[in-house]
């Protein structure tokens, strides 16, 4: 991430959870953050956490899910200052706005489908600049998909299962539906993301935007292997070494 953040850059964080890469955009000195998430309670404990700090960069909190069209048109943005608590400056959101927009662990929420994922980043293409940057972490569509395939014993001590949701009967490919779980009890279900697909909708998007007005070339993806089928590990919850 450091890599691509700059001092100013204004930054459009989607799925943004608890505030988790809040410190990391410190960091880079960054202008701006639209702190976005589809659930109230984990964007409220966002701002408090932001509150609690004393960042130089202003922020706004929006309650969105940009898996449903239209989810950017909220208009104008009053960015809030932590040490004044007042409103620094308003940020038009019709109009492109991001030098970076972040899906940390998100974005595969909206590929449930090539064309809702080809929604999405084509709706966020319009609010970045000239030269932004998409940055994408997902889980690992090659591990989840083997693990899918190929489950590990029911007695094994990995550190998370994957199982396929059980309408489900399809080679795991984008789109697919399927339950993550954790050692300690965690459940969630996720949606698999191919890196290949992903970076084809990204490139049929810019080629869109060329067309129209000016490419946005830099629609780059950073995905990275989150999830592994781990050995070192195991959990303790399942009688495993810790």
């Amino acid at each position: 991430m450091q890599t691509y953040l700059k001092p100013g850059d204004v930054v459009l964080d989607l799925g943004c959870g608890r505030g988790q890469d809040m410190h990391k955009f410190a960091a880079a000195n960054v202008g701006a953050v639209i702190f976005a998430d589809v659930s109230d309670a984990p964007l409220k404990t966002a701002r408090d956490r932001w509150l609690e700090q004393s960042y130089a960069y202003v922020a706004a909190f929006v309650q969105l899910d940009f898996t449903k069209p239209g989810f950017l048109d909220i208009g104008g943005l009053s960015l809030w200052s932590n040490r004044s608590r007042t409103v620094e400056r308003t940020l038009n959101a019709r109009a492109p706005f991001a030098s970076v927009v972040n899906f940390q662990l998100s974005l595969h929420y909206a590929a449930t489908s090539i064309s809702s994922l080809r929604a999405t980043v084509q709706a966020v293409s319009m609010a970045m600049l000239p030269q932004a940057f998409l940055l994408v972490t997902a889980p690992d569509s090659g591990v989840i998909g083997a693990l899918l395939e190929h489950p590990p014993p029911e007695d094994s001590s990995d550190l998370f299962r994957v199982t396929p949701r059980e309408d489900v009967i399809a080679t795991p490919a984008t789109g697919f539906p399927y339950v993550f779980e954790m050692c300690d009890g965690f459940v969630s279900p996720e949606v698999l993301m191919g890196v290949g697909d992903l970076k084809t909708v990204c490139s049929e998007v810019c080629a869109l935007q060329s067309s129209v007005s000016h490419c946005r070339t830099n629609l780059n993806t950073s995905l990275g292997r989150i999830w592994g089928h781990t050995q070192e590990k195991s959990c303790p919850n399942r009688g495993g070494r810790s």
